[in-house]
C-alpha cells in the first residue's frame, strides 16, 4: 500500500474535525495532540502548529516552506517529517 499524500493526510484529519465540535476545539487548542490521537502520527517537539480557521470575511494564504540550498541534505527530524508529515488547515471554499 502506497504511503498517503499531505493532501490525503489533511483530508482524513478535517474529516475527523469537522464532524465533532469538541476535537475541532480541542484541534485548535492542542493541534500536536489531536493529530496524534487521530492519525497516530507523532510531530517533533521542534516543529510547531498554528490552527487556523477562515470566516467570511478572513483568509489565509499559506507560502510553503522552500528549499534554500538544492544540495542541501535533510536532517533526521526532516526526513521523519517527510515520512509521517502532515500539513494541517482548515479550508473553507470561497464564494
Amino acid at each position: 500500500m502506497a504511503a498517503k499524500t499531505r493532501d490525503e493526510i489533511t483530508a482524513e484529519l478535517l474529516k475527523k474535525v469537522r464532524q465533532d465540535a469538541s476535537l475541532k476545539q480541542e484541534f485548535s487548542a492542542n493541534p500536536k495532540a489531536v493529530i496524534k490521537k487521530v492519525l497516530d502520527i507523532d510531530i517533533p517537539e521542534s516543529v510547531g502548529i498554528t490552527v487556523l480557521e477562515e470566516t467570511v470575511n478572513k483568509r489565509y494564504i499559506v507560502i510553503p516552506l522552500e528549499a534554500t540550498d538544492p544540495d542541501a541534505e535533510l536532517t533526521d527530524e526532516m526526513l521523519d517529517m517527510v515520512a509521517g508529515g502532515i500539513t494541517v488547515a482548515i479550508l473553507t471554499d470561497f464564494k
